[in-house]
């Protein structure tokens, strides 16, 4: 665990590679614009986090490493009423459940913000209110 106990702002996204007519051709500007900007404008203590192309694996890693500290986690991609479409560790996406991935955030102790910019999201952000 890092030594550092500084509150960890996480954007994780995900995108199809396979299927050109359904890649986010404007999601990594996008990401490094809003990383970009929260390190300019968020002073220390905070800390950004980004993983490109997450997997499920990435995001609860990374909530394991920092255990506690992430205040923000925001996600882009594709989504459906019941799942965010994560990366499968190709190219391709792979579905995050909808009630299990809104607990397991809803489980966070200190995560005060999740903004979810993918279609569809209306679901998740009702289970994670409920979580």
């Amino acid at each position: 665990m890092p030594s550092s106990n500084a509150p960890i702002l996480f954007l994780a996204y995900a995108n199809d590679l396979v299927d050109p007519a359904r890649k986010l051709r404007f999601l990594v500007p996008e990401i490094h614009a809003i990383r970009d900007l929260l390190n300019e404008l968020v002073s220390p203590p905070y800390r950004v986090e980004v993983r490109e192309l997450a997997r499920l694996e990435d995001i609860i890693a990374v909530f394991d490493r920092y255990e506690g500290q992430v205040a923000l986690f925001h996600y882009a991609g594709h989504a459906d009423s019941f799942s965010l479409m994560l990366s499968n560790g190709e190219l391709g996406n792979a579905p995050a459940n909808l009630d299990g991935f809104a607990r397991f955030l809803g489980e966070q102790p200190n995560l005060q913000h999740v903004f979810l910019n993918g279609c569809a999201t209306e679901a998740h952000a009702e289970a994670l209110v409920a979580a």
